[in-house]
């Protein structure tokens, strides 16, 4: 078996990974991310989810009916993974994330419609700057679709002298 990897998730992926109801979430993206969970869990790699994404499912917990119960499954869910899941990942502002508004700024200077998705290009900043990252999940057409972004991303990564690149990943 080779080295773990560390996943970033955005919330849609997160959502979908706690709602086994599929009261938020389609059936076929909690079958994804039920999928994906597996392989964590199999290979023991690390999930990351920023400040950001529980930021964002606290507001779907407190709007929505039966929102609770993706509070109810997350805590389950860490229970399970223990430190496979990294929750309420927020790097400093230092070393090398002191740079996270710049790439924040690159990344919408490739494409204007993530202007309207602050808290997604938040969360991809910081999966860029993380040297130990491997892949973003995501179900953001945009981001998934964009050989540009992708293009950049691993040129800011290479900028950096990381090991290697990130891979965006649609939850399939």
């Amino acid at each position: 078996m080779g080295s773990s990897s560390v996943f970033y998730i955005d919330t849609s992926v997160l959502i979908s990974m706690l709602d086994r109801e599929c009261r938020f979430a389609k059936e076929e993206m909690v079958r994804a991310a039920k999928k994906l969970l597996y392989d964590v869990k199999r290979h023991r790699h690390q999930l990351k989810v920023s400040v950001i994404a529980l930021g964002e499912l606290l507001n779907v917990a407190l709007r929505e009916e039966h929102g609770f119960t993706l509070l109810e499954e997350l805590r389950e869910l860490k229970q399970r993974l223990g430190e496979s899941l990294v929750l309420c990942h927020s790097p400093r502002l230092r070393g090398d994330y002191s740079d996270l508004y710049s790439v924040v700024n690159k990344i919408v200077e490739i494409d204007d419609y993530l202007r309207d998705s602050a808290a997604d290009v938040h969360i991809l900043a910081v999966a860029i700057l993380d040297r130990e990252a491997d892949a973003f999940y995501t179900t953001d057409k945009n981001i998934l679709m964009s050989k540009k972004l992708k293009d950049a991303i691993n040129e800011m990564r290479r900028e950096r002298c990381f090991n290697k690149g990130l891979k965006i990943k649609p939850l399939q």
